[in-house]
């Protein structure tokens, strides 16, 4: 079949990920002809795309007042004659709106990727999704958090939980030298949180959990692995003696060989203003056995069973979280085990080969 991809932008995001993966699988079948257009940030955070068989059409939508997303959308509708086209983002959903009306192929709405707990009628992305709504075949979403956070119709909307291909951290760097190049081989435990520094992400409470533990550990390290505006604040106020233990590292290409050295993988979300679908940090934590601790809510309750595979917090649960963490530094061989179901769990619940296979079903559905 012929699959159109249109996306909001291909920034380094989790969601945007997500679809990557799946054109990656797809594109393995030759009978698989695949086109991708994004809206804008082409390629910056996944240059491995472009290895890719696949057609890729690019464009910068600088101005939110321009019209060319329709015009490049509309080009490749008739030029390429898809079968599917399949929205990953809001704005390439409301680009797509006039090209519905009459159109022979079927189009599937990706719009849902989080699953804020407040979120507004008046807000921005809900009133894309109910605009677009009626006009799609179905409706995707990668939590059924996210279903109800967006109200979205029952009928013809979808779970499909991500997939994660598991031969992505096979024949990694060796974690002695990840240790070496960091400087923490002196630690006898390593916390690590992978996301963005922006708000919906809370490393103000990993960071001040992370204090808490050093003040009580001087052999357990902290890495924060990720950029973002709010990185630079955050850094400041930190000492240079609590420098020495909590390490900033930026954005990094190499995520999967950090992720080894940790003991604990953690995600604190700033559930105020947003709540996760299925958070890709988590999976590839947990794909590499490690136990993960993250703010509850969302999709985020749908991946981790509280005290089996990880823990669950609330709301900015500073004094939860080091709780947390002090039991598995004291606890070593719990925390093997919690990584050892945390990888059961991806088996059971998230590798890609299922992710794509439920796509292909849907596009195949009548």
């Amino acid at each position: 079949m012929t699959i159109l991809f249109v996306a909001d932008n291909l920034g380094g995001g989790g969601k945007e990920r997500r679809m990557l993966e799946l054109i990656k699988s797809l594109s393995k079948d030759p009978s698989n002809k695949i086109i991708l257009i994004s809206l804008m940030d082409m390629g910056v955070g996944y240059k491995y795309m472009y290895d890719f068989p696949i057609t890729i059409i690019e464009t910068d939508r600088k101005s939110k007042l321009t019209i060319k997303p329709y015009l490049i959308f509309k080009n490749a509708i008739k030029k390429y004659k898809p079968d599917i086209v399949h929205s990953w983002g809001s704005m390439s959903s409301l680009f797509m709106l006039p090209l519905l009306i009459f159109r022979k192929f079927k189009f599937i709405n990706g719009i849902i990727a989080d699953a804020p707990a407040k979120l507004k009628w008046h807000q921005k992305i809900y009133l894309r999704g109910k605009l677009t709504y009626p006009f799609s075949d179905v409706i995707l979403s990668n939590s059924l958090a996210g279903i109800k956070s967006y109200d979205a119709p029952v009928e013809k909307t979808f779970c499909i939980y991500n997939g994660i291909d598991i031969n992505r951290f096979k024949n990694l760097r060796d974690p002695a030298e990840i240790k070496a190049e960091l400087g923490i081989e002196k630690f006898k435990f390593v916390v690590g949180m992978v996301g963005g520094f922006m708000d919906r992400k809370d490393f103000d409470t990993m960071v001040a959990a992370a204090k808490k533990v050093i003040s009580k550990h001087d052999d357990a390290c902290f890495l924060l692995i990720g950029e973002g505006k709010n990185r630079k604040p955050i850094e400041d106020k930190l000492s240079s003696k609590e420098k020495e233990n909590i390490l900033f590292l930026g954005r990094r290409a190499d995520v999967e060989a950090l992720i080894q050295v940790l003991d604990v993988g953690v995600l604190c979300t700033n559930s105020e203003i947003h709540g996760e679908g299925v958070s890709n940090s988590i999976i590839e934590y947990m794909s590499l056995e490690k136990p993960v601790i993250a703010t509850e809510g969302g999709g985020t309750n749908e991946v981790i069973e509280d005290g089996k595979n990880g823990f669950l917090i609330g709301h900015k649960e500073v004094d939860k979280l080091v709780e947390k963490l002090l039991y598995l530094y004291d606890n070593p061989s719990i925390g093997k085990q919690m990584g050892a179901n945390a990888l059961q769990t991806i088996y059971d619940k998230f590798l890609l080969d299922r992710m794509t296979d439920e796509f292909i079903a849907i596009y195949n559905q009548k």
